[in-house]
Order: structure tokens, then sequence, then C-alpha cells
């Protein structure tokens, strides 16, 4: 490996709380691009990335098993990079968006 001891687990922790932070914004986001299904938008993100995840692992360790641990450890340390590319394709924010009710008709 590239770094171990003390410091490679301070490096796994502060990635795992820089995942685990995006979470919240990930799921606004979600509910920002569907306004008026909250909780489909939230369903869909949260069964998404966790299902995601999931294959991941799988593929993972089946490239481990067949190739090595260190390329797959390779492999899923490139994946931030292909999801910031991915992220560019996302719309942009409209302005008036808001996850505020509409107020009820009379």
């Amino acid at each position: 490996m590239l770094v171990g001891g003390p410091v490679g687990a301070a490096a796994a922790i502060g990635a795992g709380a820089t995942i685990v932070s995006t979470f919240g914004v990930t799921l606004v986001m979600s509910q920002e691009y569907l306004p008026r299904h909250i909780g489909m938008a939230s369903g869909l993100s949260i069964g998404f990335s966790i299902g995601l995840g999931g294959v991941a692992a799988v593929a993972l360790g089946a490239l481990a098993d067949s190739i090595d641990l260190r390329t797959a450890l390779y492999v899923s340390a490139a994946a931030p990079f292909a999801a910031v590319l991915l992220c560019l394709l996302l719309p942009p924010e409209r302005a008036g968006r808001s996850l505020a009710p509409e107020p009820a008709s009379l």
C-alpha cells in the first residue's frame, strides 16, 4: 500500500467522513429536481445510492479476486473523478425552485 499505519487510518477516516457528509446535500438536491414529488426523490436517491454501492462492492471484489487488491483500490480511488464528470452533466439549478409548500388555494 502507499500509506499505512496511523496516517493511512486517518486518511481512511477522512475519506469516509467526506463521503458521508455529502449524503444530505445529495438528498436535498434530488428533492429540488423533483419538488412536487419529494418522497419519490428521496426514495430514488437513497435506493439508487445504496444499490449502486452494492453493485460496486461486488465488482470491486471480483476485480480484486481476478487481478489483485491494489488494482481494485486504484479503481475505487479513481471513481470520484468519474463522479465529477457525471456531475458536470447535471442540469443547472433554475431560479425560483423551492422546497417550500405551495399555499393552499381557497
